[in-house]
């Protein structure tokens, strides 16, 4: 996966030449990358970023059920960081507690609904309206999982300088 980073990264940067993954987190629906980019601009300096991959094709081992969930949890955080977040920043203008946020994104068009909630049982969804038909539940395995490429979803955020880690779920002393 980390070979299909730069075409990410040059979506936001866009004289983004290259970059070097300095650490590779693998999530149990995702995957992380803490990278270092050059940019073919001699003027620009290089970026250090976090990106967030969320590849539905790799999870087609997955259940339904739980492959819904992974994807609803990864649109839920793309809008966070592209809805409310803007939001906070700007109520208050010191409000600096989370990074900056350069690219959020969700692609689950033709497999899970926007307006499919977060909280519907994965039976109710089977029958979700998706551009006025109903769609069933999407029909993959391990040798043809055709339904869930390009789907998923990457997030490009600045990165917190390898001075914070946080563990899932919180600690009691990190809450």
């Amino acid at each position: 996966l980390s070979m299909q980073l730069l075409p990410i990264l040059q979506r936001v940067f866009p004289d983004t030449i290259s970059y070097q993954v300095e650490h590779h987190i693998v999530q149990s629906s995702a995957e992380g990358f803490l990278v270092t980019t050059s940019s073919a601009n001699a003027n620009e300096d290089d970026k250090e970023l976090f990106v967030k991959c969320v590849d539905a094709s790799k999870y087609s081992c997955r259940s339904w059920a739980d492959l819904r969930r992974a994807l609803l949890y990864s649109r839920t955080e793309a809008r966070f960081y592209s809805d409310i977040l803007p939001l906070l920043r700007k109520e208050s203008s010191s409000w600096d507690i989370a990074p900056i946020c350069y690219l959020a994104e969700s692609k689950l068009e033709n497999l899970i609904g926007e307006e499919e909630s977060t909280s519907a049982s994965a039976k109710s969804t089977s029958t979700s309206i998706l551009r006025n038909d109903f769609c069933k539940e999407p029909k993959y395995d391990i040798n043809d999982n055709s339904v869930l490429k390009h789907k998923g979803g990457n997030l490009v955020i600045q990165s917190l300088k390898r001075n914070y880690y946080q563990t899932s779920p919180l600690t009691f002393s990190q809450a």
